[in-house]
Formats: C-alpha cells, sequence, structure tokens
C-alpha cells in the first residue's frame, strides 16, 4: 500500500527548531506512538490510535528545509488496515490528527 500525503505545512523557522517542536509535538499526548526516530534525516516513524472511525494509521513525519527559506513539514500515512474502513472515515481521522499536531507544534513553537 502506497503511503498518501496527509499534511505539508510551510513554518517560518528553522528546520533544527522545527525538528525539535514536532518531536516534542508527538510526544504530548495528541493521539501518536512514536516508533523511531532518525536524527540525520529529521523523520518520525509513528502510529496512530483507534478512533470511532479508524483503526489508526502507521505514518511518518519529516522536516525538509523549505525554498528559500523556512522548513516544510511532511506528514505520509496509511491505515493499519483495510478491513471496516472507508476511504471516508481514515479522512476524518486524519483531518482530526493533523489538527492535534498542527496544534501541538505550534505550542511547542511559541
Amino acid at each position: 500500500m502506497v503511503d498518501d500525503e496527509i499534511l505539508t505545512r510551510t513554518y517560518k523557522v528553522a528546520p533544527e527548531l522545527l525538528w525539535k517542536a514536532v518531536k516534542q509535538a508527538l510526544l504530548t499526548g495528541i493521539g501518536a506512538t512514536l516508533k523511531e526516530v532518525e536524527e540525520e534525516q529529521r523523520r518520525a516513524t509513528f502510529t496512530t490510535g483507534i478512533s470511532w472511525t479508524s483503526w489508526g494509521e502507521n505514518m511518518v513525519a519529516t522536516v525538509e528545509p523549505g525554498q528559500p527559506t523556512g522548513s516544510l513539514l511532511k506528514v505520509t500515512g496509511q491505515p493499519h488496515t483495510s478491513i471496516l474502513t472507508t476511504r471516508w472515515g481514515e479522512e476524518v481521522h486524519q483531518h482530526q490528527f493533523t489538527q492535534n499536531l498542527v496544534q501541538a507544534v505550534e505550542r511547542a513553537l511559541s
């Protein structure tokens, strides 16, 4: 199964600052379980929990330098399973999770 692009967001901060904020956000109780952190690639692999519309997802967050300045947060993912789930349900789950992630990142940056 191919990962779906779930979130792409530009921030006006250095990649190192955004990467620190993303790691902090993933550890703050937003429904993510961190599985692996690759510091050099600024890449975090994590899962999201079950919701009323989803069995959860396997996700990857990466932070890249922005063009020409700032940095870019990208999140991709795929459902844990396709059994008893719908595209609509997964999109609802992704939307709620990304809202929580963006809020947590912005809190960590402030």
